[in-house]
């Protein structure tokens, strides 16, 4: 399915399995592998993570994405250029 243009992969709620980031990292490897890149990955928050708000916070939750997504470029792709792509909202310079 990787092949076809029309197939998005949101990343998100990673407190919703007890995998942790380890699992998560191997995943998101396993994406990249299957679509040679990052350029079809959407980051979702899941705000207001309903049922676990106990568990997490926003904090965690941009602690998380930034260890999974270390590089900047890579963030920036999967944060504001995929998702700019994906609803076609019109970026300025």
């Amino acid at each position: 399915l990787a092949a076809s243009e029309d197939l998005w992969v949101k990343l998100s709620a990673p407190y919703r399995s007890k995998a942790g980031l380890a699992q998560a990292q191997a995943s998101l490897s396993r994406l990249r592998e299957a679509f040679g890149h990052s350029e079809r990955l959407v980051w979702g928050s899941d705000w207001p993570h309903t049922r676990f708000e106990a568990q997490t916070d926003y904090a965690a939750q941009v602690a998380f994405m930034e260890a999974l997504l270390p590089q900047a470029e890579e963030r920036q792709r999967v944060l504001c250029d995929n998702p700019a792509r994906l609803f076609k909202i019109e970026r300025s310079a």
